[in-house]
């Protein structure tokens, strides 16, 4: 929501628009690497096994990726090359995909 909020700024020039969500990208990395600093230093009461590797690798790869994709929609562009805006909608769809599988463990998998 807030890179289309950056994006939809009527009369912006794209350097601005590529500054914004530059900054955006940069700000999701910095919460997410809050979120996720501790995963594997909680403390697990007997019995409970904890988040599986597998599922901390997702939870970063999605978490990471779609900031990532964003840094790199507003990297390409500001340099008016290497696919600009194209790179927003592949941001967009990580995000989701991570919300997705945050909702399938919340509904279903929480009780386990």
């Amino acid at each position: 929501l807030m890179t289309a909020t950056a994006v939809l700024i009527p009369g912006q020039s794209s350097d601005a628009c590529a500054i914004e969500i530059i900054g955006v990208g940069v700000v999701t990395s910095l919460v997410v690497l809050r979120l996720q600093s501790g995963v594997r230093g909680i403390v697990v009461p007997r019995g409970d096994r904890g988040p599986t590797w597998g599922s901390v690798v997702s939870r970063r790869l999605l978490g990471f990726g779609s900031a990532a994709l964003l840094v790199v929609a507003g990297v390409t562009l500001l340099a008016q090359g290497g696919g600009g805006l194209y790179w927003w909608p592949a941001a967009i769809v990580v995000a989701y995909l991570g919300a997705l599988i945050d909702a399938w463990v919340l509904l279903v998998e929480i009780l386990r």
